[in-house]
């Protein structure tokens, strides 16, 4: 698992419709995740379909959280990288909340 902030562009989550979901094996728009518009997207492959999966959260209009996700050989097949990917997001959501309040 990996978790990116993208701080360089300043285009938010218009960057990555504009980049990643022409070129997407699997793109999906997510229920918002704490209110934040987010998408999952595969992109280096359609066989990586079944362990990988990317989440990108808004969570600013400039800014966005990415969470990279590669399956355990345990969990491919029974689990979804997508669902499990929007989980560890919503997760993240909580703790940069958590933090901004502190």
């Amino acid at each position: 698992m990996g978790i990116s902030y993208t701080t360089q562009v300043h285009d938010g989550l218009s960057a990555v419709y504009a980049n990643t979901k022409p070129r997407a094996s699997l793109w999906k728009e997510l229920p918002t995740i704490q209110g934040f518009p987010a998408v999952s997207d595969v992109a280096v492959g359609a066989e990586a379909e079944k362990d990988f999966c990317e989440v990108s959260v808004g969570i600013r209009d400039d800014l966005t959280v990415d969470v990279s996700l590669n399956l355990g050989s345990t969990k491919v097949g029974k689990a979804a990288p997508c669902d499990v990917g929007a989980q560890i997001a919503d997760l993240l959501v909580t703790n940069l909340r958590r933090r901004a309040a502190g």
